[in-house]
């Protein structure tokens, strides 16, 4: 039996454990709480905010990586360009070898205007994504091509810019409408005795007319926190709603925010009052907003990062027809890029909008591009007078030619402004220009938040004409681009009765398969190695009438899954050798055609026919789940021989004559073995 001495000193223990149980406890939820803290005013884009809280947090958990690259994120999102390139360069003396980190700090040079310094950067990122890493190059050589020669015009800050955000601009009414935090403004109104709008947290539209100060614009009270575009008559109106509104804070930030749809509105004089409902073709897993509807409220463009496009948020159009919206079509890769595509919209016959994507400064650049006969052709960077190395987007113009955008650049008043672009004459559809401008001044970076570390691993110096040729000889090498395939959609359907009848004509071009994803069944044609050849191939499959085909990327884990329609091989005795049958065309000959088979090869393994296409067309065959790549037509055997010697001069040293016959492929007696 324990006495009573050894008894309170056991509990003297348990206390003792306990206090301290609950003071590293607390300790430790205080540090999870300080970590939440910054990251909730990073979602929410308060980077000024999430700059302390991160440095608080930081300060005691100095190995945290990802806190690290989050704190440089956000001196880049308010403009302290120097600090950030000092984390990350911090970062890159601790992890050299992480290579996803010199395409965060090159994307810093550029926007420092250091294109120098960025491409040497980007050159390492080649280590992990060399096709990518040479665009990125490839994108500093036209930036500084676009600083040295700006275009002429004369640019200057909307006079009613507010220190809050003013954003997304449009004409209404003879009136400039844009969408506007400076409901916080209340106060300072109020203390100068001047009539103050009602105060708000949300940005709410204000409009403003001739030279009378923004006022709310009442009409559209109900259209808070996100972008509104309005048919002539203002009837009818698409608002995209969702995210809660935090990708006002940073443009960049959208993809962090949730997502975002369209909500379309249609004003019912009866009831005084907007009837609204959901834009039909929101996708149920994605995003979809950046609305821009026609003046006759019948043609709507919006982005969205749906699957199937040709990178992050494309840009699609659907038309209300008979009392519904059409099918949304991709307006394909001339306009698309591998990033973002945001803000379109249409004056005549050209497309103006925001890109994220490599010719620019830096950030988004509002480009341009013309439509002429149903294609969309000429696309162009707006020049280094409009464009800066930060974010610039939503481009409208009025009736009497002035354009209207929004940027971040850190000169503004607030963290986003409204520009204004004026003009007397064009230079070209779209050019503006009034009189010649000087470029604009080089950023003023804010004074340094934290002193420079002493010692920093600088950049190797590397040849970057070297690696843009490495990089073109990766790309063509036959272990492909990750796996990735180039394969066209024709059609998401519902049910999937009679697809054969439907689509086995288009089987010429290649097989014809189904994927189930969810309730829809995908349709889809392919798949090819580059993506020049899939765009050939979609060319014709448009003119065959599937106008709203596109392409998309698949990588082997989705190919297992293909669900065959037609085009795959016929039924014939084990082919040998000599005989293989064709999966992208079946058609009946009446006399032989001489062509040259390249290569064989199993997928993942691709072959980029770039290295052959001048010598002739391309056909791709199947054996099983062998891919041939074969050349012709050729008409003589002369010119199948020479077309051969070409091909083994260019290192295909198994390339052999074959002839075709009854759709089967036999090799050339005549060939050597």
């Amino acid at each position: 039996m324990n006495s009573p001495q050894s008894q309170h000193t056991m509990m003297k223990r348990v206390v003792y454990v306990a206090v301290m149980f609950f003071i590293l406890a607390h300790g430790l939820l205080a540090q999870q709480d300080t970590r939440r803290v910054a990251d909730s005013l990073y979602r929410a884009g308060d980077y000024e905010a999430a700059v302390d809280a991160y440095l608080q947090y930081l300060s005691e958990h100095p190995d945290d990586v990802v806190g690290h690259i989050r704190l440089g994120r956000c001196y880049e999102q308010v403009g302290d360009l120097q600090s950030a390139k000092v984390y990350f360069e911090e970062l890159l003396t601790k992890l050299p070898d992480d290579r996803a980190l010199y395409r965060l700090y090159g994307d810093i040079l550029k926007k420092m205007m250091r294109y120098e310094e960025a491409m040497a950067a980007y050159a390492r990122y080649a280590e992990e994504n060399p096709e990518e890493a040479a665009e990125l190059i490839r994108g500093c050589r036209i930036a500084r091509e676009l600083m040295a020669a700006p275009q002429g015009c004369v640019l200057e800050p909307l006079p009613t810019n507010s220190p809050y955000t003013d954003a997304f601009p449009m004409v209404y009414d003879g009136a400039l409408v844009y969408l506007s935090e400076r409901g916080r403004m209340w106060e300072e109104w109020q203390t100068k005795g001047e009539e103050a709008p009602r105060p708000s947290d949300q940005a709410m539209y204000y409009a403003v007319r001739g030279d009378h100060a923004p006022l709310p614009f009442d009409q559209w009270r109900e259209f808070t926190n996100g972008i509104v575009s309005s048919s002539a008559d203002g009837t009818v109106v698409a608002w995209m709603t969702g995210g809660e509104g935090r990708w006002l804070r940073a443009i960049d930030a959208l993809d962090d925010d949730g997502r975002v749809k369209i909500v379309l509105a249609r004003y019912d004089n009866d009831s005084d009052r907007w009837i609204k409902e959901d834009f039909p073709h929101n996708a149920e897993d994605a995003s979809t907003g950046f609305p821009y509807l026609t003046p006759d409220g019948h043609t709507l463009y919006f982005a969205s990062n749906r699957e199937g496009g040709y990178g992050k948020y494309d840009l699609y159009v659907s038309h209300y027809r008979d009392g519904f919206w059409t099918e949304p079509v991709n307006l394909g890769p001339h306009v698309n890029t591998p990033g973002n595509e945001i803000t379109p919209y249409l004056r005549g016959d050209t497309l103006y909008f925001a890109s994220d994507w490599y010719d620019g400064l830096g950030g988004y650049d509002i480009f341009r591009i013309r439509r002429v006969a149903d294609q969309w052709r000429d696309r162009e960077n707006l020049g280094a007078c409009i464009n800066s190395p930060h974010n610039d987007y939503g481009w409208v113009v009025d009736n009497e030619g002035r354009a209207y955008f929004t940027s971040d650049r850190p000169v503004g008043k607030g963290r986003q402004d409204i520009y204004v672009v004026t003009q007397s004459s064009k230079k070209g559809t779209g050019q503006w220009q009034t009189k010649d401008a000087e470029p604009l001044e080089p950023i003023v970076i804010p004074p340094q938040k934290l002193k420079t570390p002493s010692t920093h691993r600088p950049l190797p110096v590397l040849d970057l004409s070297k690696l843009l040729i490495d990089t073109i000889a990766v790309l063509r090498a036959e272990t492909g681009e990750n796996g990735r395939h180039y394969c066209i959609q024709l059609a998401a359907l519902r049910h999937p009765n009679g697809l054969k009848k439907r689509f086995a004509a288009l089987s010429r071009y290649g097989e014809v398969y189904s994927l189930q994803s969810g309730e829809w069944i995908k349709v889809r044609l392919g798949c090819y190695s580059t993506k020049e050849e899939a765009l050939a191939i979609l060319k014709k499959v448009r003119r065959q009438g599937w106008p709203q085909a596109f392409i998309v990327y698949e990588d082997e884990h989705t190919r297992a899954q293909h669900q065959r329609i037609a085009g795959a091989a016929p039924v014939h005795p084990p082919a040998t050798d000599e005989q293989v049958s064709s999966s992208n065309r079946v058609k009946d000959q009446s006399r032989n055609t001489y062509k040259v088979r390249v290569v064989a090869y199993r997928p993942p393994t691709t072959f980029h026919t770039s290295v052959v296409s001048d010598l002739g067309r391309i056909e791709h065959w199947t054996k099983g789940d062998w891919r041939i790549i074969v050349i012709g037509d050729y008409h003589t055997l002369e010119e199948a021989k020479r077309v051969l010697a070409t091909v083994k001069e260019r290192g295909y040293h198994d390339a052999f004559i074959v002839v075709e016959r009854n759709g089967l492929l036999e090799k050339w007696e005549g060939s050597g073995q």
